[in-house]
């Protein structure tokens, strides 16, 4: 577990918030980051090594240019992933890191110990932290639309689409504790948050109330109507 802070860090590839953008790697590889994230890359003689500082990366493998190959890893503060050839999604947060297999195979190693490793395989998705990883269940369909700017959410708790669309965009955006636990379904546009409030406004019973000309927002619970 020393690769996170002794690995020869030599190239640093950030995005703006709602500015998904797409990087080539060394190998040949695509590397696709997320608006408001940040990944550090280090490629050395033994290894192939990404690490997601912040936010949501896509990564597409390739076989690796040098002989023997070296296996590519990426690395969270949770724990790293071995790609086994393949097309995978990884999303940090402070709670942990969600990783969705969409090609191949990861192997999961949360905090980086090797006796704890849990291979994951396409179709599937899990959650790790520094303590384990949590039991995998099928993909959400929609786990990779970030790309196209949306998310797909089937029974997603308001608080956690609030936060989303608080990292992708600037300004303040808060959910009240309140209505955080409502569930939604249903796409929401990443890169609109006015669309997407008006949405919650006019399918949940919350109000979007805007202060400082609209640099800070809080969506509420609606005042009860009177008879």
């Amino acid at each position: 577990w020393q690769l996170w802070d002794d690995a020869h860090w030599d190239a640093s590839e950030r995005s703006a918030p709602g500015r998904p953008r797409t990087v080539r790697l060394a190998d040949g590889g695509t590397l696709d980051l997320d608006g408001a994230t940040a990944v550090d890359i280090a490629y050395g003689t033994s290894e192939r090594l990404l690490r997601l500082r912040s936010g949501q990366i896509l990564v597409q493998t390739a076989a690796d240019t040098m002989y023997p190959a070296r296996p590519l890893r990426v690395a969270t503060e949770h724990g790293r992933m071995q790609a086994l050839g393949t097309r995978f999604n990884v999303r940090v947060t402070e709670r942990g890191t969600q990783m969705a297999v969409l090609e191949g195979a990861v192997l999961i190693e949360p905090g980086g110990r090797r006796g704890d490793a849990r291979r994951i395989d396409a179709g599937q998705q899990a959650w790790f932290d520094l303590t384990g990883v949590r039991a995998p269940h099928p993909l959400d369909p929609g786990v990779s639309d970030w790309l196209h700017g949306m998310l797909v959410a089937d029974n997603l708790p308001l608080g956690e689409l609030i936060g989303r669309l608080a990292e992708q965009n600037g300004g303040m955006l808060r959910c009240d504790p309140a209505v955080a636990h409502l569930p939604i379904s249903g796409a929401w546009p990443l890169h609109d948050p006015d669309r997407s409030l008006a949405m919650l406004e006019a399918t949940l019973p919350v109000r979007v109330r805007r202060h400082a000309g609209g640099l800070w927002t809080r969506v509420e619970a609606a005042p009860s109507r009177q008879r």
